[in-house]
C-alpha cells in the first residue's frame, strides 16, 4: 500500500470517529486540551447581576479567571457589569421580547452560529414566529460541580406541541476552521427546572415531511429513527449535571463543522425541548500529527 493511500485511509478513519449511541454519563470536568475554545451561553436578561464566567467562582474580580480545571470560559450573552459581553440572547422574559432564529458570534478566528433551521411550524412560537429562547435558572441545586455556571444558563428550542422527535432541533456551526482538518466539539445540555433528554449527533438531518432523522423504510417520512452516532444527555430535575456529548468531525471544504441537538427519548416519536448550555471546540491532535506526516511524505517524494 502506498504512503498516499495510507494517509488517505487514516483521514477516513478520523472523519468517521464518531461515538456510538450512548449516554454521556455524569459530568467530571470539561475538555482541558491546550487551545480549546470554551464558550458559556448566558441566557438571563441583561438587567440581572448574574455570573458570566462559566463557573461558580468570584465574578466581581478578576474577570474571566480560569475554572478549577484550568479552563477559561468566554461569555456569549450576559450583562457587562458581571463581565458578560452585553449581548441579549433570545428571551421571552424581557420587554420587549427578543426573537431569534439564529445567533452568531466570532471568538477570534472561529465563528459560532446556533440556529433553528428546520421547518418553522415545528418550533414553539415567540410573538407568532419560530424563535429560540433562553433562561437563567440561577445556581443549580444541589451544588453539583465546580462549573455550576455553565449549567445554570441555557438556550433552548421548544416544539410545536405535536411535532415528531428531532424536528425542533438546534444546529451548531463552527466556521473559520482549516478545511479537511479534524476538530472535537463538545455540547453541554442541562436545565435544573425539570427532567429532560437532549440528543446530539454529527449526522446531518434529511428531508422527510420535515427536516429531521427518518426511518428510510417509511415512505411517509414521518417516523423518527435515531442516527447511529447519537449521544444522549439525560438529567432529572434537581439531579446531577451530565457530561457533554463529544464528537470528532472533519471540517468541510469551506472550513465548517456542524452538530445537531434535539429533545426526546431517542427512540419514540414524541419530541421534547432541545437544550444547549455551552460549547467547546478543540483541534484534534491526531489530525495535526497526520497532516505533519503527510507533509513529510510529500517532501520526501519531491526529493
Amino acid at each position: 500500500m502506498s504512503r498516499k493511500l495510507i494517509i488517505i485511509s487514516a483521514c477516513l478513519v478520523l472523519s468517521l470517529a464518531l461515538t456510538a449511541s450512548a449516554s454521556t454519563g455524569a459530568f467530571t470536568g470539561p475538555i482541558t486540551t491546550s487551545g480549546v475554545l470554551s464558550v458559556d451561553l448566558n441566557g438571563g436578561p441583561l438587567s440581572a447581576a448574574c455570573p458570566t464566567e462559566g463557573w461558580n467562582g468570584s465574578y466581581s474580580a478578576p474577570a474571566f479567571s480560569a475554572d478549577p480545571y484550568g479552563v477559561t470560559w468566554s461569555p456569549w450573552g450576559g450583562p457587562t457589569n458581571t463581565y458578560g459581553d452585553g449581548i441579549q440572547l433570545p428571551n421571552t422574559n424581557v420587554s420587549p421580547n427578543i426573537n431569534g432564529a439564529s445567533i452568531t458570534k466570532a471568538f477570534g478566528a472561529i465563528t459560532l452560529t446556533v440556529s433553528i433551521p428546520g421547518t418553522a411550524t415545528q418550533y414553539a412560537k415567540v410573538n407568532g414566529v419560530a424563535s429560540m429562547n433562553s433562561r437563567d435558572r440561577g445556581n443549580p441545586t444541589p451544588n453539583y460541580t465546580a462549573d455550576n455556571d455553565i449549567f445554570r444558563d441555557l438556550l433552548f428550542a421548544g416544539g410545536s406541541g405535536s411535532n415528531v422527535q428531532g424536528t425542533n432541533y438546534l444546529q451548531v456551526e463552527a466556521s473559520g476552521l482549516i478545511a479537511g482538518a479534524s476538530y472535537q466539539i463538545a455540547l453541554y445540555s442541562h436545565d435544573s427546572s425539570g427532567a429532560h433528554t437532549t440528543n446530539w449527533t454529527a449526522t446531518a438531518p434529511t428531508l422527510g415531511t420535515w427536516w429531521g432523522w427518518w426511518d428510510p423504510t417509511d415512505t411517509t417520512g414521518s417516523h423518527f429513527l435515531a442516527p447511529a452516532d447519537m449521544q444522549q444527555i439525560t438529567w432529572t430535575g434537581g439531579g446531577a449535571t451530565q457530561a457533554p456529548a463529544v464528537f470528532t468531525i472533519t471540517a468541510d471544504s469551506s472550513g465548517n463543522i456542524y452538530a445537531w441537538g434535539f429533545g426526546g427519548s431517542g427512540s419514540g416519536q414524541n419530541s421534547d425541548t432541545s437544550y444547549l448550555n455551552a460549547i467547546q471546540i478543540v483541534p484534534e491532535p491526531a489530525t495535526m500529527a497526520l497532516l505533519g506526516l503527510g507533509g513529510l511524505a510529500l517532501i520526501r517524494r519531491k526529493r
